[in-house]
């Protein structure tokens, strides 16, 4: 979608300005022209909106705040589906990012730091309490206003405690710097997982810097579950050592040791709080609404009082004295008795006439004819004239057109008397329905839209890198296309992303599980075997060949070496240098093993000089000699 600034979106928002753009959605400023209010608009971008994952997502994260109401945390106003984009509308906050902030001014005071903190553990621990994990508390999603006042946003990760179950072992998303352990590993997490994540967060304000640094999300995720933390108290004089404490139970890798929730961690920082003077905490109000009458006193002492009115209704005048004269007469009168007789004649004279009818109708019969394959219209016609009745009932056909007689229930040729009932049975047409759009849907959910259409789904299959496995990428009849009920769909099934295997050997078994979980892989089993190449706890095979394509999810089975590893051998390197003793060279000599490429001696010689060196070789490996950083000698041990 173009960009929207300026534009009436959805005839309601007046587009101003755009606030940021993210990998999968556009955020965008607007003036709510019904309710003349400022708004966020968090658009998700065209690519994605047939991916059912990120659909979710933007669904999930209103459901998530839909159960939630604090003041540190940004309200929903709507999420919908309109002029081709799914939209979540937002509470507006004039300010900026707390990453934006910690750039600007980090590292932070302490106690600017613990005001903000706080409020986001008041916002956690409400979130907590409704049973709603974020999984993603980063200081991108957290917002500062004009006022200092912290707002949490970006619920799109965040998941119900009663919908954990539902959660896919591979599912990693979220930022690395801040993901928990039980994340990476692709474990169920729990609340904890969001005070691991404050944790680093709190020590990113004190600190200005990132508990885990690394080159690559592969490195960064293996310091979170190798790594060590160092206290930010010895990175940041000003920070108390008890202040310093905590961050690091926060951080904890083993979330059992961790504070279990944000209700926990709020109580011992407002112990910490009580024990030290040195860290204070801006306490936060709350406005309240007053109260009608004086407020819960008086509404409590005041017992409701009940009103009951009743109505009454009169006759006018007129209807009184119009009705005298029936009211004033017993039943027994003349009136009343002249009346009876007139209807009891009648009532005899008509049934007479039936019955004389009938007597005389019974006594005629008529011929059927042949109505299939007739106009309706002309078919009763032709009942009416024979004096018939008929009735009428309809089905779809293939083989007749719309308003065509296509069944009768009594054949042609047979006698039936007058006034009998002929059941007709005309047909509809084809049956068809507008085809409903099942891109994206799984085959079981495109079965239940479809409905009783009686349709057959034809499918094949195909790798992509945009659709989930086992969601539909393309169907045909279109969406809109008229579909003649019986027909066949044709749809396009994804198989899931296509991934190229990694070389996992030489890793260690760490290493080589997250690198896995990152590329959308999972861990099979792990078996040991004895090497003498690779040392203990490292990966010295797998189940498929490096290279080979593998779908997005599977799992690739790791052989670990037991031990005991490569055997350390020597050996002597000799080398003369070109004749000239005024002439002179540098020498190195570089070592290639099992342990990596490391430089075993280097210096200055004299041409003609003869070099002996020993060096040492874990395992197999080469030995090269340079000489002015040309390679003159190259040997592979075994």
């Amino acid at each position: 979608m173009s960009n929207l600034v300026g534009t009436l979106f959805n005839d309601r928002y007046q587009v101003l300005e755009v606030l940021g753009s993210g990998g999968t959605s556009v955020v965008y400023k607007a003036k709510d022209i019904l309710l003349n209010r400022l708004v966020t608009i968090k658009i998700l971008r065209e690519q994605f909106a047939r991916d059912e994952k990120f659909v979710s997502r933007f669904r999930n994260e209103a459901q998530a705040v839909a159960r939630l109401s604090h003041p540190n945390i940004v309200s929903i106003y709507d999420v919908a589906f309109a002029e081709g984009v799914h939209y979540l509308i937002m509470e507006y906050v004039e300010g900026g990012s707390l990453k934006e902030y910690i750039d600007q001014h980090g590292p932070l005071p302490v106690d600017e730091t613990l005001d903000i903190f706080h409020q986001l553990l008041n916002a956690l621990q409400h979130a907590h309490e409704n049973n709603v994990i974020h999984r993603d508390i980063k200081p991108h999603n957290i917002l500062l206003d004009v006022k200092h006042n912290v707002r949490v946003t970006d619920f799109g990760l965040a998941v119900t405690t009663t919908n954990l179950t539902n959660q896919t072992n591979n599912d990693v998303m979220g930022s690395v710097y801040y993901m928990s352990p039980e994340q990476i590993k692709g474990e169920q997490i729990t609340a904890a997982t969001d005070t691991y994540s404050a944790g680093l967060l709190l020590y990113e304000m004190l600190c200005h810097r990132r508990p885990f640094t690394g080159d690559s999300a592969v490195e960064i995720a293996r310091q979170h579950l190798k790594g060590n933390v160092t206290p930010p108290h010895k990175l940041n004089p000003d920070i108390p050592t008890e202040l310093s404490s905590f961050v690091m139970k926060a951080v904890r890798r083993d979330k059992q040791l961790r504070f279990a929730d944000a209700g926990q961690m709020l109580a011992e920082f407002r112990a910490m709080q009580n024990r030290s003077r040195r860290v204070r905490v801006k306490p936060i109000i709350i406005p309240v609404s007053p109260t009608v009458g004086g407020g819960p006193a008086d509404a409590a002492d005041e017992e409701p009082r009940k009103v009951v009115v009743k109505r009454h209704m009169t006759m006018p005048e007129t209807n009184r004295s119009g009705f005298a004269l029936f009211r004033d007469k017993k039943p027994t009168s003349a009136f009343y008795i002249i009346l009876f007789m007139i209807l009891l004649v009648m009532v005899l004279g008509f049934s007479g006439f039936s019955i004389l009818r009938s007597i005389w109708n019974e006594n005629q019969e008529v011929e059927v004819k042949q109505y299939c394959g007739l106009p309706l219209e002309e078919a009763v016609a032709l009942i009416a004239a024979d004096e018939l009745q008929h009735s009428i009932s309809y089905a779809y056909s293939t083989e007749y057109e719309k308003d065509i007689v296509i069944n009768q229930n009594i054949a042609e040729g047979q006698r039936v008397k007058k006034g009998r009932f002929i059941e007709l049975t005309v047909s509809q047409g084809k049956q068809t329905f507008v085809m409903p759009q099942i891109e994206g849907m799984t085959l079981s959910e495109a079965n239940v839209t479809l409905g009783n259409n009686r349709v057959q789904l034809q499918t094949t299959e195909t790798v992509s890198d945009e659709v989930p496995a086992g969601r539909i990428i393309s169907q045909e009849p279109k969406q809109g296309e008229e579909v003649a009920a019986g027909s066949v769909i044709s749809v396009v099934v994804s198989k899931g992303k296509e991934i190229v295997v990694p070389d996992l050997r030489g890793r260690t078994e760490d290493d080589a599980m997250v690198y896995l979980v990152l590329q959308g892989l999972t861990l099979g089993e792990t078996t040991r075997q004895e090497s003498f190449e690779y040392e203990e706890g490292f990966v010295i095979g797998q189940s498929l060949n490096p290279g080979d394509p593998i779908l997005e999810g599977n799992s690739i089975d790791l052989v670990v070496s037991s031990g005991p590893g490569p055997q350390s051998k020597t050996a002597r390197v000799s080398y003369t240098l070109p004749s000239g003793e005024d002439v002179t060279y540098t020498l190195s000599i570089e070592v290639t093993d099992i342990k990596g490429t490391r430089e075993e001696y280097k210096n200055q010689h004299h041409g003609g000089e003869t070099i002996v060196r020993d060096v040492t070789i874990n395992g197999s490996g080469t030995v090269k000699v340079y000489l002015d950083g040309d390679v003159v000698y190259n040997q592979d041990i075994t």
